[in-house]
């Protein structure tokens, strides 16, 4: 939204020609998304320990990590919130590898979130992995998992037709 609001006074005003480079708009939305995750992050902390989200340790394990019981969890969902607005502030939205990195980055988000709430409400002795996490939530895990494998697969098809079509000139 930046790059898109104010490059286009990079004419006018030389100081906002900065907007044009990818490296100050990274270096930007680092900023943006550190200060995000610094202000978000202990309401939601605050809220998450409030609701008992926290962390699960097995007897089993050893004895140093017992003192990690209760920890919240879900951390993630504050660190994807800030990321995501960073990254709509700051980057050029016509790119389309600005909208594939947010997809990819919400998939990886929904699987975090599936399997800490799976992990948060299921018995840690009967974990089975990704595949079990995501199959065992009503309904959802199967369209999750069968979404991604979609995903995978356009991705692929996508750039072996790029590769076969693109034109790169060299000079």
């Amino acid at each position: 939204m930046f790059y898109h609001l104010l490059a286009p006074l990079g004419k006018s005003y030389i100081i906002f020609n900065l907007f044009n480079y990818i490296s100050f708009r990274a270096a930007g939305a680092t900023v943006t998304a550190l200060v995000l995750a610094f202000l978000v992050g202990p309401p939601v902390i605050r809220r998450l320990r409030a609701r008992k989200v926290g962390q699960v340790i097995r007897a089993e394990g050893p004895a140093s990590h017992q003192g990690k019981r209760g920890t919240p969890t879900m951390g993630g969902l504050m660190i994807l919130t800030s990321v995501t607005i960073s990254m709509l502030l700051w980057m050029d939205l016509r790119s389309p590898f600005v909208w594939a990195c947010l997809a990819v980055t919400a998939g990886f988000g929904l699987i975090g979130f599936l399997l800490g709430r799976a992990a948060a409400r299921h018995d840690p002795g009967q974990a089975g992995g990704v595949r079990e996490s995501l199959l065992t939530l009503a309904g959802i895990g199967r369209w999750a998992l069968a979404a991604a494998a979609l995903g995978l697969i356009a991705y692929g098809v996508y750039q072996l037709v790029e590769a076969r079509y693109r034109r790169i000139d060299v000079a």
